[in-house]
């Protein structure tokens, strides 16, 4: 399957492969190409290591902005579309449940979309190669329309609470359920939420709000006692 993107993407990637590093889109851009949502945001994986992303994409007139290289990301930008850019990475300890205490670099994408969220999320597109790395399944539970939380969702949801109120977002944008297992892990880790600031809670629900089945939404709020968190 080949899909669309913009011309600046494909030229990033293909940047990357003349230097002899691997390159995926990954994330939200690709869930939402599928579903033929245009994306709002483009975020790559590659293997380079930060400065070798920085020392690329500068050599090739790229302005580039180093926004967490602690944590493997670099934004860069030509013809006003930004990239954001991250090198494959593991996650350990986050202590304050929102983001890890320890990052290391490795060499393989699928290790790194381990780390995400939710399957649907959890896609990378090779568009040199027409290649998809879908490991946890993301497109079948795109097809069945379902939220399902990478591997174990007591893990991701401990690891950063948000993630619950995300879930019950994405629902609401697109009316999607949320898979049994990663509910009643909601429902057990609801309390969680309370950790979270209220500035992190407050963008969430103001794009649940405004979403196309914001009803959905409320009563994934509702069933999973976010709510009682959020409102007490």
């Amino acid at each position: 399957m080949n899909l669309l993107l913009p011309k600046e993407v494909r030229d990033a990637c293909t940047l990357l492969a003349d230097h002899q590093k691997q390159s995926f889109v990954v994330g939200g851009s690709i869930r939402d190409l599928l579903l033929g949502i245009p994306p709002q945001d483009w975020d790559l994986a590659t293997d380079a290591k930060p400065r070798e992303v920085e020392r690329i994409f500068r050599a090739d007139g790229y302005r580039v902005i180093p926004t967490g290289v602690k944590y493997g990301t670099v934004t860069v930008r030509k013809n006003d579309l930004p990239l954001e850019i991250t090198t494959f990475r593991a996650e350990t300890d986050y202590q304050d449940y929102r983001r890890p205490s320890q990052v290391s670099f490795i060499s393989g994408i699928e290790d790194d979309l381990g780390r995400r969220d939710f399957t649907i999320n959890a896609l990378a597109y090779d568009p040199l190669q027409s290649y998809f790395c879908d490991p946890y399944q993301g497109i079948v539970d795109l097809c069945k329309e379902q939220i399902k939380a990478v591997r174990n969702p007591e893990e991701r949801f401990a690891e950063d609470p948000l993630r619950m109120l995300r879930a019950v977002r994405i629902s609401a944008e697109l009316g999607f359920s949320i898979e049994n297992k990663t509910r009643h892990a909601m429902i057990s880790n609801a309390e969680l939420l309370g950790r979270v600031s209220a500035e992190r809670m407050r963008d969430e629900l103001n794009r649940l709000l405004l979403a196309s089945h914001f009803c959905l939404g409320l009563e994934n709020l509702l069933e999973s006692g976010l709510l009682f968190i959020i409102i007490p």
